[in-house]
């Protein structure tokens, strides 16, 4: 592939002397008229390697979500760059709710602080939702109940993000039950903190 490009050289914006830049299988040639020719070599970096993996990870920590997709990122780097802040280690979106239904699950293999973030729509009429999370943090198992067989009409609810701390290897939660099946859907994510 080649690229010829005039640019001009001299200030003062007008027209004046113009320098040939020609791109040629990663040399850039740049061409004054009265001057010299010089050569710049290109090089393409290799690409990053990924960091996100579906389903368990390799490194320990896992993730399973219910009938959404799943996203997993070590709490170990292994030689990878470690999750950053706001990175998604589980996600689900668009998961059928019934009866005690697991929207997302992540369990960690490292203490840590981790933000949980909460989506969900009544589609077509008005139902009781119960929303819950479920961890355990130094003083034990801890349940937050966020909603309690409370009446939601038909839209979309969105909870503020919130953190948890979490001890590795214990089991993070979002537990949704809605009181008519599948009239509500739900998306979840855990989120490094």
């Amino acid at each position: 592939m080649s690229l010829n490009v005039e640019v001009p050289i001299g200030g003062g914006g007008g027209a004046g002397t113009v320098a040939d830049i020609t791109s040629t299988g990663g040399t850039i040639t740049i061409t004054a008229p009265t001057g010299p020719t010089t050569n710049v070599e290109v090089t393409t970096p290799a690409p990053a390697p990924a960091t996100t993996v579906t389903g368990p990870d390799a490194y320990g920590a896992s993730a399973v979500v219910g009938t959404g997709t799943t996203y997993a990122r070590s709490d170990h780097n292994h030689g990878l760059p470690a999750a950053p802040p706001g990175a998604a280690l589980a996600t689900a979106r668009e998961v059928a709710v019934g009866t005690g239904t697991a929207i997302v699950t992540y369990t960690p293999a490292a203490s840590g602080n981790f933000l949980v973030a909460i989506y969900f729509r009544v589609i077509t009429a008005t139902t009781n939702v119960t929303v819950t999370v479920t961890w355990t943090d130094a003083t034990g198992a801890q349940t937050l109940t966020l909603l309690n067989v409370v009446a939601e009409t038909t839209g979309s609810y969105t909870f503020t993000n919130f953190m948890v701390d979490d001890l590795a290897t214990d089991v993070i939660t979002v537990t949704m039950t809605a009181g008519t099946a599948s009239q509500v859907y739900a998306s979840a994510s855990i989120l490094q903190g």
